[in-house]
């Protein structure tokens, strides 16, 4: 439904709040090596961002009473809210919600009348009533079960840190931050962040996320001869060029690939190890693509 592109495009900032949360939240994404990641800041606002969308889309939808249809089944659509679906699946109780939602349907159906005389809609007022320490408590598990599938993902990672590069240049901390020790000077190209040492608990995270081998050339860091503390932890996206000190931000190389690599941005690898072999018969059959027709023309 979303793509990051477009959610985080200059276009698209002007009509969403993500200029106001970078600035007024920079400490949160510029603090180095947070467990609760620069991923899960960014994640909770998308997540909290995109339901407050679908409440705008709810209060412009016009409505109908359920009962105004004489059809013994309605083919229209019930009225709906997100948020609401997404905490009764997850064992809120939203039942006082639900059953305000339940007394209407979307205009529009042709088994529904056109009109309505007291046309109206929902109160949705209604959602008031759902304790605000629960909404939170959701967009935690949903923030959480969404790291656990992107962290996994070099490719996004890339991509996430990268759209933050020009947030960072552009960040003032000095105008932002209270005490402005975590940058350096700001250059030509704007605000960097300082080096700061990796903590153990990120380097397990990335070393057990990576298998152990080497994003690059594979190389197995994990084995008799090629001990873990040969292991590099590199930035993705290098602080010199506008990356954060995250985990998010982190890739393992080896020592080889780490000094080729240096401070300059490279496309992740996209290679990774199955988790299991996979025989041969169970191989999913190629489909032929219009190149390959083309190609033996």
């Amino acid at each position: 439904m979303y793509s990051l592109d477009a959610f985080m495009s200059r276009d698209s900032i002007v009509t969403r709040a993500f200029s106001d949360h970078f600035h007024e939240g920079l400490e949160y994404y510029v603090t180095p090596f947070q467990r609760w990641t620069t991923l899960h800041v960014f994640t909770d606002f998308f997540i909290d961002q995109i339901i407050f969308e679908d409440f705008d889309r709810a209060s412009r939808t016009k409505y109908i009473p359920r009962t105004a249809c004489r059809n013994t089944y309605c083919r229209a659509t019930p009225a709906w809210l997100l948020a609401a679906d997404l905490m009764q699946s997850y064992g809120f109780d939203v039942s006082e919600v639900m059953s305000e939602l339940g007394k209407w349907v979307e205009a529009g159906a042709p088994c529904c009348p056109t009109t309505y005389e007291q046309q109206s809609g929902p109160n949705f007022d209604v959602w008031d009533s759902i304790d605000s320490s629960e909404y939170s408590e959701l967009l935690q598990q949903l923030t959480e079960e969404v790291f656990f599938v992107l962290f996994a993902n070099r490719t996004f990672l890339h991509k996430f840190n990268a759209h933050l590069v020009s947030w960072v240049r552009n960040s003032e901390p000095d105008e932002w931050l209270e005490n402005n020790n975590l940058f350096r000077k700001s250059g030509r190209d704007g605000a960097t962040l300082k080096r700061v040492s990796i903590p153990a608990w990120a380097k397990r995270a990335v070393f057990f996320r990576d298998r152990g081998r080497c994003c690059v050339c594979e190389r197995d860091l994990g084995g008799t001869y090629s001990p873990v503390n040969r292991a590099q932890y590199d930035h993705i996206v290098p602080l010199a060029g506008g990356g954060l000190n995250d985990v998010s931000n982190l890739q393992l190389l080896c020592e080889n690939c780490n000094n080729k690599k240096r401070a300059n941005r490279h496309e992740p690898s996209r290679i990774y190890e199955r988790w299991f072999p996979i025989g041969n018969q169970y191989k999913t059959r190629r489909v032929p693509t219009l190149a390959d027709i083309v190609q033996t023309l």
